[in-house]
């Protein structure tokens, strides 16, 4: 044994590529919290669109649904009495469908 190691170190596993398993770990966990990340955004941006609707605030809206179950979901229009828009526009196809609703009256 050399200085400075002990009977109880290995040697880091690397793959083809040279990355250990250690990095690769590190690597899934950065990927995780960037998708964690991404989840509460998109929380507080329909937070944010509930309180507007809610404040009257909005003249036009453009819903994009798409038929994707992701989790439990988030209802974006509780808490709002009323939205008081009506469809402008709708476009459709297999994949998606695009709303466009303007405030009424």
């Amino acid at each position: 044994m050399g200085p400075g190691q002990n009977s109880k170190s290995r040697p880091a596993a690397t793959t083809k590529s040279g990355s250990t398993a250690q990095q690769r770990r590190a690597e899934r966990n950065a990927e995780e919290d960037g998708k964690q990340a991404q989840l509460k955004r998109e929380a507080m941006e329909r937070s944010t669109v509930r309180q507007a609707l809610a404040a009257g605030v909005i003249d036009e809206l453009t819903l994009d649904v798409v038929p994707v179950l992701l989790g439990s979901g988030e209802r974006l229009f509780d808490g709002v009495e009323s939205l008081g828009f009506e469809p402008v526009e709708v476009l459709h196809s297999p994949l998606a469908t695009h709303i466009r609703y303007r405030r009424a009256g």
